[in-house]
């Protein structure tokens, strides 16, 4: 969405996320960190998702 908003303009929105994540902008490097900020967030998630089903699974 950050390199999307880069070449094509507008991003508003996306100033919100700086709220939520350290070191996000709209710029090349906030796109960077935005990823990083994903992965990371999505690696904690589905462990999460994860554990819980092989909880309810036994």
């Amino acid at each position: 969405m950050t390199v999307w908003a880069l070449v094509v303009g507008g991003g508003e929105h996306l100033i919100l996320m700086g709220k939520f994540y350290l070191g996000y902008g709209i710029s090349p490097v906030g796109a960077v960190i935005g990823a990083i900020w994903g992965f990371v967030d999505g690696f904690i998630g589905g462990w999460v998702l994860a554990w819980l089903y092989n909880k309810l699974a036994d």
